[in-house]
């Protein structure tokens, strides 16, 4: 699983399993910047190997846990929820229009 994100003024790109970041920005680079993160690998795979994903889901509902029993209010909460939503309406009245859309207009217009 790869997420890559281009733009304007250049490139990122995760790739998940192997916990690794590269991108390249203005001004471009022959050879993208790589940042690794070995020291989380055992934290996001807690169980058999890259392929099973228990390991996240257990570390989510631990954070949960241990955030309703602190009385704090977990993270992401709806706030955070509804802010990626009005980003996601953002990039996709974009790519519609061809033209750039704020998000924070989508939020005032959501309310």
């Amino acid at each position: 699983i790869s997420c890559t994100i281009r733009g304007s003024k250049g490139i990122s790109r995760a790739g998940y399993p192997k916990l690794k970041y590269y991108t390249n920005f203005e001004p471009v680079q022959k050879t993208a910047q790589l940042q690794e993160f070995p020291e989380t690998h055992g934290y996001y795979f807690r169980f058999e190997n890259e392929s099973h994903h228990a390991g996240e889901y257990q570390n989510y509902m631990e954070h949960f846990a241990t955030d309703m029993n602190r009385g704090i209010t977990p993270k992401p909460d709806l706030q955070e929820g509804i802010h990626t939503l009005a980003v996601m309406a953002a990039m996709e009245e974009a790519m519609k229009t061809g033209n750039p859309v704020k998000v924070s207009d989508i939020m005032e217009r959501i309310g």
